[in-house]
């Protein structure tokens, strides 16, 4: 052990401190570093940071390391009344004015690099570990509270949870879904919306049942949408739109509707365009096949949309293989009124269940 520098105070109340002065050259204390020995039966103690800002005060309390380890900033106690318990933090910030409520964290670089911030989980059981996370394991959690007079209470929360149904977390690979959560005036919050790790929209269904699985949402209502947008030049583009995956054989379905916006502008005075609306379902048989079978219907014009009359072009839609197959796309293939058509298709994905699918790579989400 190296040399020591110690301050001994023979006071034994709860408030005796060591204290070190910085001082300008007039004398005056300007920071401090203050030592308090806060239970002297079992040889606790707090340390203090604190620095002056006014002339003819004495230097202010800013920042505390209580007996704990805690990092307290602009406060001097634990608050330890989160989640319905006494959960505490390491470090704990607090504000009562303008001035003291924002936290910053600003990167400052010639480049488009952002700052970042990092909520991250291991199965380890010590510091710096690396040990894999599972399937379902929570990654991280950002919560809402407010004080209910009592306790601080959870509103609302946006969590980050493994999904190994899309990919087993390995080497630079880490499936997860990002879940919201919201409270309608319960204990704590419960799931609202998610997005997969697949980039499925999910939305929860009126009527909140405990027999709601997390993995699998339950009677969830998935809702996932898309724009894209293309050109014809003297030929009827063909576009895939929602690709069924061979994932599994569990007795769901969908429902897709597909809205097309075709636009001609032939150097008049009329911007000559119309609406063309189709809808198709694909259902898994439920067996150890794991067969889909899949629908669709006629484009037709939507009522009102071709208000020139003289653009009645519909494209069509169909299913790339077969009934039954194990895998299947839905494609839509135009039908241009003149060389240069541009058409915009938007599809919305209604699904029951925990259906394996996506839409095509050329779609904005």
């Amino acid at each position: 052990m190296g040399a020591r520098l110690s301050l001994q105070n023979n006071n034994t109340s709860a408030t005796a401190n060591n204290q070190i002065n910085f001082c300008d050259a007039g004398g005056q204390s300007t920071s401090a570093i203050i030592g308090y020995n806060t239970d002297q039966t079992n040889n606790y103690g707090e340390l203090v940071f604190a620095t002056r800002s006014a002339q003819g005060s004495p230097p202010e309390e800013r920042l505390r390391i209580d007996s704990d380890g805690r990092l307290l900033i602009n406060k001097t106690t634990n608050r330890n009344k989160y989640f319905n318990g006494t959960y505490t933090g390491q470090l704990q910030v607090e504000s009562t004015n303008d001035s003291t409520r924002v936290t910053q964290f600003v990167q400052n670089s010639n480049n488009s690099s952002p700052h970042y911030l990092v909520i991250g989980k291991s199965r380890g059981t010590s510091v710096g570990s690396y040990n894999i996370v599972q399937d379902s394991d929570f990654l991280g959690t950002l919560s809402f509270q407010g004080a209910d007079g009592d306790e601080m209470v959870n509103g609302a929360s946006i969590e980050a949870r493994v999904n190994n149904a899309n990919g087993n977390p390995g080497h630079r690979d880490m499936p997860a879904d990002l879940i919201f959560k919201t409270n309608q005036g319960h204990s704590a919050p419960r799931e609202t919306l998610r997005i997969t790790a697949k980039g499925q929209f999910l939305k929860r269904q009126q009527g909140y049942g405990n027999a709601y699985q997390d993995d699998n949402f339950g009677n969830g209502m998935v809702i996932k949408s898309g724009w894209m947008r293309f050109n014809s030049s003297f030929s009827n583009p063909t576009k895939d739109l929602v690709i069924l995956a061979d994932g599994g054989n569990a007795n769901n379905n969908m429902f897709i509707k597909v809205t097309v916006v075709q636009l001609d502008y032939p150097g008049t005075e009329q911007g000559l365009g119309s609406i063309h609306i189709g809808y198709a379902s694909a259902k898994r048989y439920g067996d150890s096949s794991g067969k889909w079978y899949v629908t669709n219907s006629t484009m037709a014009l939507e009522s009102g949309s071709n208000f020139h009359g003289n653009y009645t072009n519909v494209g069509s839609l169909t299913w790339e293989n077969s009934n039954p197959s194990d895998t299947n796309t839905l494609r839509y293939t135009s039908n241009r009124y003149a060389n240069y058509d541009m058409y915009n298709v938007q599809v919305e994905v209604w699904q029951n269940g925990n259906c394996s699918y996506y839409l095509h790579e050329d779609f904005v989400d």
